[in-house]
Order: C-alpha cells, then structure tokens, then sequence
C-alpha cells in the first residue's frame, strides 16, 4: 500500500528562504474558509458603502434598490461566518443566512428591472419574496449542514442571477453615457 511505502526523495521539502517559492507547486497552502469569507465580506462592504453614496448624489431607482440589497448581503455573509463559529446557534444563523441572499437577490433583480424607469416594486411584486422566506426557513430544518443543501441554493441564486441578468437585456437604455 501507499502508506508503508517509503518517501520519495524527490519530493523533499527545502524550507531555506531560497527555495520556498519553489516548493509552493509541491506543497500548496489551502485557505481556510473562513478567512475567504472574510475577504468576500470587505469587497462586499466596499460595494455597499460605493452603493450609498452613489444613491445619495444620483436620484436612480435601481441605486435606491441595489443599495438596500448590498447590506443584506453583507448581513447573510456575517451571519454565515458567525453560524460557522457558533455551532449551537448555526440552524437561525443559517436562516438569516439564506433570507439575507434571497433578498440580496430579489432586489438586485427589482434594481435591475428597474433601470428602464416604468417598474417599480409594487404589493403584487413584493408578493413574490414569500416562497424565498419560506425556502429559507426550511432548508436549515432539512440539514444544519451547510454542505449538503448548498446545491439548492446555489440554484435559486443561480435563478435570481439569470432574472437580473435577463430583464438587464430588456433595457432600452444601453448605457450610462459610455460610447
């Protein structure tokens, strides 16, 4: 078997300043994920702060959506870093977790709809957030595990991402004044 076999001495580590660029192809650091979800975490907080500001100098519609659903990103997110610390409370962190991206991304596609200037989200549109509400609530009763009901998620934002993405090339207007 592999494990009785003895270390080939080709694959010996030299830990001298020298040589430890090339040891990083032979032995790669893995990152935690915690901390990859730290560094998501400043870039969204980056957006969200660019978003408030934006949406105090320019009077768009879209801005005043995308600004309230950055901060609900960088609400799931903190939620998803402190369910992975906290594991006696992870299944209600878990669910502000998937309600925080399910809003994320329901307003992102209002914001998105928005930019032609005749949609705004009215009662019946707001309506459409209750089977989001009701998804986030359950998947953390399904599994506490994050793993094994991600792939359901993954999809519903995958869905959230393609309806922003396909009411963007509905748009009248092309650009903001690039040419």
């Amino acid at each position: 078997s592999l494990r009785n076999s003895p270390p080939d001495p080709r694959t010996r580590l030299d830990l001298t300043p020298r040589n430890r660029s090339a040891n990083r192809s032979v032995f790669p650091v893995a990152m935690d994920s915690k901390v990859g979800l730290i560094i998501q975490l400043n870039g969204v907080f980056v957006i969200t702060v660019l978003c408030l500001l934006l949406s105090r100098s320019l009077r768009l519609t879209a801005l005043k959506y995308w600004a309230i659903a950055w901060p609900c990103l960088s609400f799931a997110l903190i939620c998803l870093r402190l369910a992975f610390s906290y594991e006696s409370l992870s299944p209600l962190l878990l669910t502000y977790y998937y309600l925080g991206e399910y809003l994320f991304g329901f307003v992102l596609v209002a914001g998105c709809r928005s930019l032609d200037g005749g949609w705004d989200l009215r009662a019946k549109s707001q309506a459409l957030i209750v089977p989001f509400i009701m998804l986030a609530i359950t998947l953390p009763l399904v599994s506490s595990d994050l793993d094994s009901v991600y792939g359901v998620h993954a999809m519903v934002m995958a869905g959230l991402y393609a309806t922003a993405f396909y009411s963007l090339r509905k748009l009248k207007l092309h650009t903001f004044g690039w040419k």
